[in-house]
């Protein structure tokens, strides 16, 4: 019997308050949070990632803007702009 290991990563985006961002990775997924809460909204959006096999680690970075990813099973470490503007960049592989 296989047993599947999930794994979920929450990186919170600061931005100027009322609003944040929230970034959560599966396995083969990561979605975005927008979080308005002057308006007491949220919407989600899932970022376009071509062909995921399994996602391991993320990250961010407030400076360039980016999100950072490791898919073990394609070997590489991607980045994209978190407004997915540009597509994704493989950095290792």
């Amino acid at each position: 019997m296989r047993s599947f290991c999930r794994l979920f990563l929450l990186i919170f985006l600061t931005a100027p308050l009322p609003s944040y961002s929230i970034l959560v990775a599966a396995s083969t997924s990561i979605w975005q949070q927008f979080v308005d809460t002057k308006l007491n909204q949220a919407t989600f959006r899932k970022l376009q990632i071509d062909n995921p096999l399994m996602f391991v680690a993320l990250d961010y970075n407030p400076v360039d803007k980016k999100v950072y990813w490791s898919d073990v099973q394609a070997n590489k470490i991607n980045r994209m702009s978190v407004t997915g503007v540009g597509g994704v960049d493989t950095i290792v592989w």
